[in-house]
């Protein structure tokens, strides 16, 4: 089994505010905003360890 540094290295992972670490494979060109909220793409898909 692979360690998680490799994962992080291989896909250059950005550290999360709330612990571990991310990569970003998809988002949405689709819009949305809520209420009282910022616009965000209405979906993302990521990597997480």
């Amino acid at each position: 089994m692979k360690d998680q540094s490799v994962w992080i290295e291989h896909f250059n992972m950005e550290g999360h505010d709330e612990g571990g670490y991310f990569y970003q494979v998809l988002k949405s060109d689709e819009r949305v905003q809520l209420e009282g909220q910022a616009e965000r793409a209405l979906y993302t898909s990521i990597y997480f360890c």
